[in-house]
């Protein structure tokens, strides 16, 4: 039977040294209260998992608590580089660290598989893509009625999961909202899971009956921590706060720093911030909107026009969410923009940082958990086009992260997105490549690290051997 329990008590009761642990949220509700607890009481050994990894695994990670790592992306959101975690990997510091990487795609089949109490996630995957080369989970299994050869990774089953939610009501059920991520899988899939809510009400009698909502016999412990998410946000109370993500890199890039850093004085410092994060306007964020003509722009407009009016596209972020929303407010208003946080027929009144920022849920027509997005609507055939982003090209149009390419993909369906890609695009289904620059890192001093986005030269990676990028 769920508790209610101080937050200090509820990590105490469930979290152990030696566990497997989610602290799971995409890019909304993330539960950086809990973590910040868990860095408090000095865990050790953990296995963390995530989808998305970013500023909390940052943060537990640099302090030593983390033996392994699984994930499908290791990013701080809008700005750039999880620094100790890459310290970790690269340099051993402060510990030597084990990598399992797979795709969103794999990871949110994984959880799903867990969830339901199944020993694998058999899915379409990993085509053309390296990441089984490096990961001995990722196997091959053949239908036994088709002959079809399809991905299968083991289920995520973690000893203990961590969400943030809305509110709870008096008898323990949780209600999430919003851009629901992978939270519904992750608290099913766990063997014990904590829940930190904004507010308990007395009861849900009045909402709609098809809302998110955990049963509160899936649940060990709740706490009541207002502001739980913040840096992150919680819909329907508080916005991203987005200073915080910068403040944060320039605090992980520098070792001493970092170490000075101290849990207990930050979540000080993120409750004063959020007072101020809730009185943010819309307005005060266009005001910081640079509306200078750039050549990334000028491509960004160029590269719209590969989208159809009919199209129904799956969007990544940056400079394909840019274009793509070009395209709707201009010569395609019909079309339908699915972002892989869920969304489904978005469109956001101001251009989203993050692939889960509130926007994307406010204007969508609905919003979906991340394994029916990627299941149901993905690999189910219903996308048209993918406009994605990668690193870089190569001679051969071989793409990795961060540049930009649109690719048409047949109505039977495509083989799971968010993975790196190691083989070459084909080019008769290449519309359009090219390479652009985060804005964040547009906002940053000269003598912050050169983006691999930031150079606008027709050839990518700087070699005299590329070919111009081909522009619609």
């Amino acid at each position: 039977m769920v508790k209610f329990l101080p937050l200090k008590k509820a990590v105490a009761e469930t979290l152990h040294d030696g566990d497997t642990v989610a602290f799971e949220g995409f890019t909304h509700l993330i539960p950086t209260a809990a973590a910040h607890e868990a860095i408090r009481q000095g865990f050790r050994d953990l296995t963390l998992i995530r989808m998305t990894p970013d500023l909390i695994y940052d943060q537990m990670i640099g302090m030593g608590m983390a033996k392994k790592i699984v994930f499908s992306y290791l990013g701080n959101p809008g700005v750039g580089l999880l620094r100790r975690v890459r310290d970790a990997i690269e340099n051993g510091f402060p510990r030597p660290i084990e990598v399992e990487e797979h795709s969103h795609a794999g990871m949110a089949n994984a959880y799903e598989a867990g969830a339901a109490g199944l020993p694998c996630a058999v899915f379409r995957g990993y085509r053309g893509a390296g990441l089984a080369a490096v990961n001995a989970t990722i196997k091959s299994i053949t239908c036994p009625f088709t002959g079809e050869v399809l991905a299968a990774v083991p289920a995520i089953r973690p000893d203990v999961a961590f969400i943030h939610a809305q509110k709870a009501d008096r008898k323990g059920n949780v209600l999430v909202e919003g851009i629901i991520g992978i939270q519904k899988e992750a608290v099913l899939a766990a063997k014990r899971a904590v829940v930190t809510v904004e507010e308990v009400v007395d009861s849900f009698d009045d909402l709609h009956p098809n809302l998110t909502v955990l049963p509160n016999w899936t649940i060990a412990a709740i706490s009541i921590v207002p502001g739980g998410s913040h840096p992150s946000y919680t819909h329907g109370y508080y916005e991203r706060d987005n200073s915080a993500y910068l403040e944060w890199d320039e605090i992980a890039a520098d070792r001493d720093r970092f170490q000075a850093w101290d849990a207990e004085e930050r979540h000080r410092e993120q409750r004063r911030r959020l007072r101020c994060s809730r009185r943010a306007s819309e307005e005060s964020r266009m005001s910081e909107i640079d509306l200078g003509f750039t050549p990334n722009e000028m491509m960004t407009i160029a590269a719209s026009r590969a989208l159809k009016n009919d199209d129904v596209c799956f969007v990544g972020i940056g400079a394909p969410s840019a274009a793509c929303n070009v395209a709707r407010l201009t010569h395609a208003p019909d079309i339908t923009l699915i972002y892989e946080s869920g969304t489904i027929g978005t469109a956001p009144h101001v251009l989203p940082l993050s692939i889960g920022d509130g926007e994307l849920c406010e204007t969508a027509v609905t919003t979906v958990a991340v394994p029916e997005m990627f299941r149901y609507w993905l690999q189910g055939g219903r996308i048209t086009i993918g406009f994605l982003g990668a690193a870089q090209l190569d001679k051969f149009t071989t793409s990795t992260l961060r540049s930009s390419a649109t690719i048409r993909i047949p109505r039977r369906g495509c083989p799971a997105a968010a993975a790196r890609r190691k083989s070459p695009l084909p080019r008769e289904r290449s519309t359009s490549l090219w390479r652009s620059r985060s804005a964040a890192w547009s906002k940053r001093s000269t003598s912050s690290p050169p983006s691999a986005m930031a150079r606008v030269a027709t050839t990518a990676s700087g070699s005299a051997s590329t070919p111009p990028v081909r522009l619609c």
